[in-house]
C-alpha cells in the first residue's frame, strides 16, 4: 500500500477523493477533474473501496466538466452565465453529499453522473469502518 493511502487511511482517502472536486469551483473546471483522476489512479489498486468511491468521483466530475463546456458553447449569451452558475451550485451539492456518505464510511453514487466508468452493484453496500493492513 502506498504512503498516502497507508497514513490517510481508506475512509479518509476516499473523502480526499472527494474534497478535490472542489478544486473545480476554485480554480479551474477541469481541476477537479484532473486531481480526481490522478488520486483515484494512485489508490484504485491498493484497495477497492479506493477504486469504488474513485470510479463515481471520476464519474462527477467527468459529467459536471462536460456539461460545463456545453453550457460555455451555448450560442444565447444571456443565459450562459445563470446556467453556469446553477450548474457549479449542483455540484457544490453533490460534492457535500458524496463527502458526507465518504466520512462516514458508506458509498453514494451520484444519480447526475453519466456511467463512463462502471461502478457495480457491489459498491454500493457500506464501506467497512477499517481494513486489516
Amino acid at each position: 500500500m502506498s504512503q498516502l493511502v497507508r497514513s490517510l487511511g481508506p475512509n479518509r482517502y476516499c473523502v480526499l477523493l472527494h474534497i478535490s472536486q472542489a478544486t473545480s469551483l476554485f480554480l479551474a473546471p477541469w481541476a477537479g477533474l484532473a486531481i480526481s483522476l490522478c488520486l483515484w489512479l494512485h489508490g484504485r489498486k491498493r484497495l477497492t473501496i479506493i477504486d469504488r468511491h474513485g470510479r463515481s468521483v471520476v464519474n462527477s466530475a467527468l459529467t459536471f466538466w462536460l456539461l460545463y463546456v456545453l453550457v460555455s458553447l451555448d450560442p444565447f449569451a444571456e443565459y450562459r452565465l445563470p446556467l453556469q452558475v446553477g450548474l457549479m451550485a449542483l455540484y457544490a451539492v453533490v460534492i457535500l453529499v458524496g463527502l458526507g456518505w465518504a466520512a462516514k464510511g458508506d458509498f453514494w453514487k451520484s444519480p447526475f453522473a453519466f456511467p463512463f466508468l462502471k461502478v457495480t452493484a457491489e459498491s454500493h453496500r457500506p464501506v467497512p469502518a477499517a481494513e486489516p493492513r
